[in-house]
């Protein structure tokens, strides 16, 4: 059980951490959807950890836009799940 939480506090900081640069780098901004996609399918971030991320654990740099942009994304997810 701690395994598991320790990775769902990874997961949710490599997505902040993925939001926070993509934000201070605005090129890459219309690329974070496809950035969380990647690293779920290559099991570097979980579903669960997506889903926590859109409904409270995003940070604030950014937020609306990263949220809006990353609803197709945690819909997939939260179906599959």
């Amino acid at each position: 059980m701690r395994f598991a939480h320790l990775r769902s506090c990874a997961d949710l900081g490599r997505s902040n951490a993925i939001q926070v640069w993509c934000y201070g780098n605005s090129a890459y901004m219309p690329l974070f959807p496809k950035l969380l996609k990647t690293l779920y399918a290559d099991d570097i971030v979980s579903d669960k950890a997506i889903i926590f991320w859109h409904a409270k654990g995003s940070k604030a740099q950014g937020r609306q836009h990263f949220l809006k942009v990353a609803e197709c994304v945690v819909a997939y997810e939260a179906n599959e799940s």
